[in-house]
């Protein structure tokens, strides 16, 4: 671990002299760590990776770890005009998948987190031509929804079901003095229900896009 001899904020990337400045320790740093993951940003993920300790602007630093701002710079990336990532076309899955109004909420896990996810493990976005495919069958989007979700919550679904992962998680959590059950990944019966709603909802964004 070490400190980085610099004399500007890896921020705004402006000189330290100018305004107020703080230095951020270990529990900062992991703050401003997990902003960077949310922003999309590897190059300030690396570099925080390594430091017990790293001096910035005070007002970079609230800004930059505001979960009010994080969410309206990705909203701002991933806008269908502004964003020109490769998976921009399969914004209506990710943002079904996540959980809408018309589909259902998974507790704990927002799409700043899902988007996150998909950025991570691209090969996860082949899931997606699933979902925006008319011709699907139940059994292909059950299939395609229960592996996305695994994923989500941590595991691996190339060895892991929801339901092998829920009891795991549920052990894991039996140790601790506190736990939300809310946090446990979906029961399959359950996430089968959530893809086909997921995958109805992306449907009918395909249908109102063909209306003139």
């Amino acid at each position: 671990m070490a400190t980085p001899a610099t004399s500007v904020c890896f921020i705004c990337n402006k000189s330290l002299s100018e305004g107020a400045v703080v230095t951020v320790k270990k529990r900062g740093i992991e703050t401003l760590t997990k902003s960077s993951v949310l922003r999309m940003l590897p190059d300030h993920t690396d570099l925080l990776k390594d430091l017990n300790e790293i001096v910035v602007h005070r007002g970079c630093q609230k800004t930059y770890t505001n979960s009010g701002m994080i969410a309206a710079s990705i909203n701002l990336s991933f806008s269908t005009t502004s964003f020109n990532h490769k998976f921009s076309n399969k914004l209506l899955f990710i943002h079904a998948i996540s959980g809408c109004d018309t589909t259902s909420t998974l507790f704990g896990q927002g799409k700043n987190k899902c988007i996150s996810l998909f950025v991570k493990h691209e090969e996860l976005l082949n899931t997606a031509a699933t979902f925006l495919n008319p011709q699907a069958t139940t059994e292909q989007v059950t299939e395609a929804g229960e592996n996305v979700l695994v994923a989500l919550y941590g595991g691996d679904p190339a060895t892991q079901s929801l339901d092998e992962l829920r009891y795991h998680s549920f052990v894991k959590a039996a140790a601790k003095t506190k736990f939300n059950l809310a946090r446990l990944p979906p029961t399959t019966d359950a996430a089968q229900l959530h893809a086909m709603r997921s995958y109805h909802q992306c449907k009918h964004g395909w249908e109102t896009k063909k209306i003139p």
